[in-house]
């Protein structure tokens, strides 16, 4: 799943929507429906576009770089052992 970045959440975030037969319509919308778009989306991928790299449902192209993986994989966090090695009684 793919979210917008929290800078971006308080303004409008253009987008690129493929209409059919090689036209391409570019315009702006408000930044929580292009964040709701996008989580909703089935099909995320690389639209090869300049300054609109992200492609959602084969229709709808975003600047990729407004957004984030949130499947991305995640630093293993680092746990400490308990002090002393015992477990706390209660």
């Amino acid at each position: 799943m793919i979210s917008l970045k929290d800078e971006f959440k308080g303004g409008e975030v253009p987008y690129v929507l493929d209409v059919g037969d090689g036209i391409y319509v570019e315009s702006a919308m408000p930044a929580p429906v292009a964040d709701e778009v996008a989580r909703r989306a089935k099909d995320v991928r690389e639209s090869g576009r300049d300054g609109f790299g992200l492609m959602v449902d084969g229709k709808m192209m975003f600047p990729a770089e407004m957004f984030l993986d949130d499947e991305a994989p995640k630093p293993e966090r680092k746990r400490k052992p308990a002090a002393g090695g015992q477990r706390c009684r209660r």
